[in-house]
């Protein structure tokens, strides 16, 4: 039997960027990966605190001091509910 469990968690940081040309992905600044104890390529889950919407994506090593959070996929970026 597998469990999965979380080891790290960033709790509410806000979405500082988004490439829409891009697939898949989000873009750390390394400080805030470093602090987590997340490694480039390391599964992730997001979560919007605002609709509930969640998926999981990779990581991927941003400059560091940036404070750089950068969604980096159309895929994942909706349209507010009405």
């Amino acid at each position: 039997m597998q469990i999965e469990v979380v080891k790290s968690k960033i709790h509410r940081v806000s979405v500082t960027g988004a490439d829409l040309d891009y697939v898949g992905s989000i873009t750390l600044d390394d400080d805030l990966m470093e602090a987590a104890g997340i490694i480039p390529g390391e599964r992730v889950y997001i979560v919007n605190v605002n609709n509930g919407e969640r998926f999981d994506t990779y990581t991927i090593s941003g400059e560091k001091g940036t404070g750089a959070v950068v969604l980096l996929s159309l895929i994942h970026i909706s349209e507010p509910t009405r």
